[in-house]
């Protein structure tokens, strides 16, 4: 007897672990190796690894021994949000240029929604896309959001697809790097 069975469709993010600071900043050491423990949870020869522009999107696909075939500002670019010691919030630019993190003045989230929507949708079965919280946030913000959050950093997201749509978005490591759990969304 002959079943005919689909794939399941799915797409892999994996978001940057713990980071350095400053101006386009890399992941620090134990980022790194946080991000290394990861490996077991992807596909072992992903058709496409779609990376983000930042140093730190570039350096997973580096510790995960994968080799990127696209790049894209879609999965992460080099700007990063950085909190300073009396508690405030900045955005650091590539250039080192900070300006103050307003959610009204920075709107990298929902200017994102449909890009990463599209990239999400549209990338081969089995990708792995090499990412930071940003573009989780721009699929939160376009309504795909797991329960407990719209991201976290050091994490693999398994986003299941149906016929171009994306349909559930679940953390598949949810204890991963010390934070409390995270659960499956449907959508």
């Amino acid at each position: 007897m002959t079943t005919d069975r689909k794939m399941e469709d799915v797409v892999f993010i994996t978001t940057h672990a713990e980071k350095g600071k400053g101006a386009n900043p890399g992941m620090t050491p134990v980022g790194k190796e946080q991000i290394r423990a990861l490996r077991g949870l992807l596909p072992k020869e992903p058709p496409e690894v779609v990376c983000g522009t930042a140093r730190r999107n570039i350096e997973i696909a580096r510790e995960l021994g994968l080799t990127p075939t696209r790049y894209t500002v879609v999965a992460g670019d080099c700007g990063s949000l950085e909190e300073k010691m009396d508690g405030t919030r900045v955005i650091v630019f590539a250039d080192g240029t900070e300006v103050p993190y307003n959610h009204d003045m920075v709107t990298t989230a929902n200017d994102l929604q449909g890009p990463a929507v599209e990239l999400v949708v549209t990338v081969k079965p089995l990708t792995v896309i090499c990412s930071g919280r940003p573009i989780m946030l721009a699929l939160a913000a376009a309504g795909y959001n797991p329960v407990d959050g719209p991201g976290k950093s050091g994490r693999v997201y398994k986003v299941t697809r149906d016929n171009g749509k994306i349909v559930r978005i679940e953390a598949v490591n949810p204890n991963a790097t010390g934070d409390s759990g995270f659960g499956k969304a449907e959508v």
